[in-house]
């Protein structure tokens, strides 16, 4: 099954320094799937010097730090998700989808300036699974 890929966007202010799209959106995420959350910079390719992070966050939560500097997951997170870079971009891949993995995901990068961008994954327990 191929991979969906998802690339995250944040509306306002940031937006001149971000760029995204969401390829294709009628693209759904099934239990026991693979996606793939991307997030490019507009204003050039993001880099390991940037380092990368990614985090999760649950509505009523804090967010959690999932990857750091690319690649690096603390001990208490799962191998299912991983971090790398991949033309130009930061990658985020959740292998074997959860319902427990719906959740908003933000990358945020050290460009100058720490820069965000964030997007949401639906697992739905019943019914299509959806992206959103």
């Amino acid at each position: 099954m191929a991979a969906s890929q998802l690339l995250c966007s944040f509306p306002g202010p940031l937006q001149k320094f971000i760029s995204a799209f969401l390829a294709p959106p009628s693209e759904s995420v099934t239990p026991g799937g693979t996606v793939t959350l991307s997030c490019s910079l507009s204003t050039g390719a993001i880099t390991s010097s940037n380092y990368p992070f990614w985090f999760q966050q649950k509505p009523g939560s804090a967010p959690q730090l999932l990857i750091y500097s690319t690649n690096t997951r603390p001990s208490s997170i799962t191998t299912r998700f991983s971090g790398s870079i991949s033309s130009d971009d930061a990658a985020l891949t959740i292998t074997g989808v959860q319902a427990e993995d719906e959740a908003d995901y933000y990358c945020a990068n050290l460009n100058g300036k720490v820069l965000f961008s964030g997007c949401r994954v639906g697992v739905p327990l019943r019914g299509r699974p959806r992206l959103s």
